[in-house]
């Protein structure tokens, strides 16, 4: 029977996000009309299941006006312009037009092709939108901007009127919803063969690990809204499976999840964007490689979680970092925790434990019940404890070698003693089968060769996997092997790939051992 773990519910979030659109509405306080105007809005749009940002009522006391208002125009998804003749001529100390200026912010917003709404209402004497701006307005680009006359004797009409331009907002959830680029978790459905070791064939139960995935989840429900944990572990220790178990519990709570790859990371420090809209469980495989580019967006974080008010929640952010070795004091450890400049506190106080997690092996017993159950999965009839090798092999507590041992064991195959030999025996048995696709041995070695590549790329698309086939061919000397569109149709068969592309040969340490052996 399996193992039920038990969770607590994550507090605070139900499993359907919920969207409320944002309106700010931006009035002139000398213009007892727009005080008016503003007042009734207010109290429409929220009766209409609206948010809205006042000035007079939203901002705590003892809080900067400036940067309340400045983070209200940023976060709204819609605003109301109420353009009076005083907005129009009033100028404070500093010279700043109020109304004017919070227009020009959200302009910028709407130009930067976010989808925001604006709606100006025109008091009396203003007759249009150029009336108000004059020549701002051909600058601003505000021509599609169409104002709506105030008449003081029908408001009532008037915040309907306004209601009625913003509802479209309610239906476009996903467009304001802002999202981290995650390559969401997919579980691999009827998987075969060694596809069957990949984490996310979730072929077998998580076994041993339940611990860990507890104290996990009780990283998710921390207080701080963003921290960074590191998780290390050498090849087949369960890293990945892991944090596909925790993204799958947390998915259920409405939380977005996904691993965020090399080319997303770069994208989003480029892009210099800071946002997501519901809890983020963001995963980075092979956290070593990508160590400068993390530390750059883990500065950014930390810049922008001292920057936000403190009147401002921020929604959860929890950042996984895997990886095999992290030594502490050296190498990718210390170029994330900087070298002691300025800033670099700020991104240690991210990490939650500031130190590596080693995921340990595990015991003996539960390695057994990995490979037993292994079996029983293959169609063994009544499997009993193994008959290992007469030296306790070195793989017995490590989950993924477990499942391999067990698929050996299962095609009536001794076990070999060490994890090196367990990798190279299924590596051996991918060669033949992949040769398997192949019209004559010289076609095999080709297709192997190919497999070798797409493997250490990690996966190509179509086009890319006909280019390797065009240069390999002849590289090797083989003009009768096929034609390189063939061959690439060959490789998709074999390693199935999205969209005819071809996919790399994993579990890793399986592929490393494939690559050794198909190009030594």
């Amino acid at each position: 029977m399996d193992r039920l773990v038990i969770l607590p519910m994550l507090p605070s979030y139900t499993p359907k996000y919920s969207f409320i659109p944002k309106i700010f509405i931006s009035y002139c306080t000398r213009s007892n009309l727009s005080v008016q105007l503003g007042d009734l809005l207010k109290k429409s749009l929220e009766e209409k299941g609206f948010d809205t940002f006042l000035d007079r009522y939203d901002i705590p006391v003892g809080e900067s006006f400036v940067d309340q208002i400045d983070a209200a125009i940023h976060d709204c998804h819609g605003a109301v312009l109420l353009l009076s003749g005083e907005a129009k001529g009033s100028v404070d100390a500093k010279g700043s037009v109020w109304v004017a200026d919070e227009a020009a912010i959200l302009l910028a917003r709407k130009q930067r092709l976010e989808k925001i709404i604006m709606v100006p209402a025109l008091m009396p004497p203003i007759q249009s939108v150029e009336d108000f701006f004059g020549e701002r307005s051909r600058l601003w680009k505000m021509s599609d901007l169409q104002g709506l006359l105030v008449d003081p004797e029908r408001m009532a009409e008037t915040v309907a009127a306004i209601i009625e331009k913003l509802e479209p907002l309610k239906k476009i959830q996903d467009f304001f919803e802002k999202k981290l680029p995650l390559s969401p978790f997919k579980t691999l459905q009827n998987a075969q063969g060694v596809q069957r070791l990949k984490p996310q064939a979730r072929f077998l139960p998580l076994i041993g690990r339940e611990g860990k995935l507890q104290d996990l989840y009780g990283w998710l429900n921390g207080e701080k809204p963003i921290t960074v944990r590191v998780l290390t572990g050498g090849a087949g220790r369960g890293k990945t499976r892991l944090a596909l178990e925790l993204g799958q519990v947390v998915e259920e709570s409405g939380w977005h999840t996904g691993f965020l790859q090399g080319e997303s990371l770069a994208e989003l420090v480029r892009q210099n964007e800071n946002g997501w809209s519901r809890p983020t469980l963001a995963v980075i495989d092979y956290a070593a490689q990508h160590a400068r580019i993390i530390q750059q967006w883990l500065t950014r974080l930390a810049s922008f979680r001292m920057e936000t008010p403190v009147t401002k929640k921020l929604i959860p952010l929890r950042i996984l970092l895997l990886e095999r070795v992290a030594e502490e004091g050296s190498g990718w450890w210390q170029t994330l925790l900087g070298s002691g400049s300025w800033g670099d506190e700020d991104v240690q106080d991210l990490f939650d434990p500031l130190r590596p997690i080693p995921l340990a092996m595990l015991s003996s017993a539960k390695g057994d019940e990995i490979l037993i159950r292994m079996l029983q999965q293959s169609g063994v009839q009544h499997p009993t404890a193994p008959q290992l090798p007469p030296e306790a092999p070195e793989w017995r507590g490590e989950p993924l070698f477990a499942m391999m041992a067990g698929q050996l064991l299962a095609e009536q195959e001794d076990l070999p003693r060490t994890r090196t030999e367990l990798a190279i025996r299924l590596a051996q048995r991918e060669m033949k089968r992949i040769a398997g696709f192949a019209q004559d041995k010289g076609q095999g070695i080709l297709l192997n060769h190919l497999a070798a590549f797409v493997t250490v790329c990690g996966g190509v698309d179509s086009d890319t996997a006909f280019r390797l086939a065009q240069t390999e061919k002849d590289a090797l000397n083989l003009p009768l092997a096929g034609d390189p569109w063939t061959l690439a149709d060959l490789l998709h068969q074999a390693l199935p790939g999205p969209q005819n592309g071809v996919d790399g040969l994993r579990p890793d340490i399986i592929g490393e051992a494939f690559f050794l052996l198909a190009l030594g």
